[in-house]
């Protein structure tokens, strides 16, 4: 099902149990007591949530390679309304929130928060130029941390992963291994060949002029592995914007 409109479903909710709401062997995404949040719609069908609120994000980052262990393990703190698509299974641990259950999380009432819930899908996913979505078997989150970083999870069985984290790219599915960070970029392709680019040259790939295209390509790569989730190969904005490095030198390789 491909979704290119997004709206708001009934009232708003707030969450009286703690709730695992991906639960992935390299990301758990948990939503705490106190969490609200509004349905999403997209054909009459409830087809995820948006939320604000107590919660708790840890992701797995980190994939063996032929040069060793690469990625790491992050708990971004998540800021502000967050777009989740995928089952919920909320109905019976929540309860209709009221006007303070909204105030204690800085919004004046609940209808306050629909509309930054509304503006915040127009933003990410019905605005011009934004990319339809595809869903399937897997769980996708979309949002900000408190430093502003953009976050972005597509989460699909066990083996397969995409983490956007600010600049920082990790993918992992059964073909393909991209990791994209301040130290460099490990990239594996479909024929298990491993290139490393660090601080101390490139290793795996002669003649490895420009970083930018061959992420793109390796990204592009290991997004159509996760076949239910095929049209976020077409987030070229995301991937052409914030991580096209076309220099080594780019990297901060001080830190």
């Amino acid at each position: 099902m491909v979704m290119k409109k997004l709206e708001v479903d009934g009232p708003v909710m707030m969450l009286r149990n703690t709730h695992e709401l991906i639960s992935h062997k390299k990301a758990i995404l948990t939503l705490e007591r106190g969490c609200i949040f509004v349905y999403l719609k997209h054909d009459g069908n409830r087809v995820g949530i948006a939320f604000d609120g107590p919660s708790q994000l840890v992701v797995d980052a980190i994939a063996e390679t032929e040069y060793g262990a690469v990625g790491e393990s992050v708990k971004p703190c998540l800021k502000g309304i967050q777009l989740y698509l995928g089952v919920t299974r909320l109905e019976n641990k929540s309860e209709s929130a009221s006007e303070n259950d909204a105030r204690a999380l800085g919004y004046g009432s609940n209808d306050a928060f629909v509309k930054a819930s509304m503006n915040k899908i127009q933003d990410q996913v019905n605005g011009d130029h934004r990319t339809s979505i595809e869903t399937g078997k897997g769980s996708i989150l979309l949002g900000k941390d408190s430093d502003e970083k953009s976050i972005i999870l597509v989460a699909k069985d066990d083996k397969e992963l995409v983490f956007i984290h600010g600049k920082n790219v990790f993918a992992v599915g059964d073909d393909n291994i991209v990791s994209v960070d301040k130290s460099g970029v490990r990239i594996r392709g479909k024929h298990g060949r491993d290139i490393a680019v660090t601080k101390d040259g490139i290793v795996g790939l002669e003649g490895l002029a420009e970083i930018g295209p061959a992420i793109g390509r390796a990204v592009g790569e290991a997004m159509r592995g996760l076949s239910s989730l095929g049209s976020w190969t077409s987030l070229k904005s995301v991937k052409n914007a914030q991580y096209a490095y076309d220099n080594v030198d780019d990297f901060d390789w001080d830190d």
